[in-house]
Order: structure tokens, then sequence, then C-alpha cells
């Protein structure tokens, strides 16, 4: 994460190896005291575990498609598919037959 000035590249390839090292299905990129940006790499039938936020989300799925179930109503996903889930709103990714990959980004209200 870019603590001063410095320019950071972030590669998807390299995504899964990061993933793998902090034990994680979810990696923060940038993250500031209002926005948070990373991705969420889920593989087939993998579970998401997150919680209800307090702030707004965007999802833009990068690879893969699936559910997301938000406030128990689902909603089909596949590349290329943006989400906009506001806050405190209960949610999850399920039902991905194959590697899901999806970029999120948190915005304070």
């Amino acid at each position: 994460m870019p603590r001063d000035n410095r320019v950071e590249i972030f590669k998807l390839s390299e995504i899964p190896s990061k993933l793998d090292n902090i034990n994680s299905y979810f990696l923060t990129l940038l993250s500031s005291n209002s926005t948070a940006i990373g991705i969420i790499q889920l593989t087939r039938g993998e579970k998401d575990n997150q919680q209800p936020h307090i702030t707004d989300e965007l999802y833009y799925v990068i690879e893969g498609s699936g559910l997301i179930e938000m406030d128990g109503e689902d909603h089909v996903l596949e590349q290329g598919t943006f989400i906009l889930v506001p806050a405190n709103i209960k949610h999850r990714f399920h039902a991905n037959k194959s590697l899901l990959i999806v970029l999120y980004m948190f915005f304070d209200n």
C-alpha cells in the first residue's frame, strides 16, 4: 500500500501468490481514512464470510461468474458486472463454479 507519493503498479497475475502469503481471499491494495480498494478472489465454492460494511461499496467482476446475495436476494454476476452495495446491507458472493475475481472499492459516506 502506498505510504507516500510513490507510484505502485499491481499485476492481476501476481495477486494469487500475494493472497497465499497472507492466507486470505481478499487483498487491500490501497487504504486511507475514506477509501479502500482491493481484490477479492474466491475459488470454486469458497465461502465469502464478509459482514456488512459501514460505507458504500462498489464491486467490479474482473473474471468469473456466480451470484451475489444482497439483503436475502440473489443477483447474477458475470465478467464486466458492476455492483453497488449501500452501507450496512448484508451481502456475500456465492455459487461461483470457477475462480471469481472481483475488484472492490469502499467509499466513506
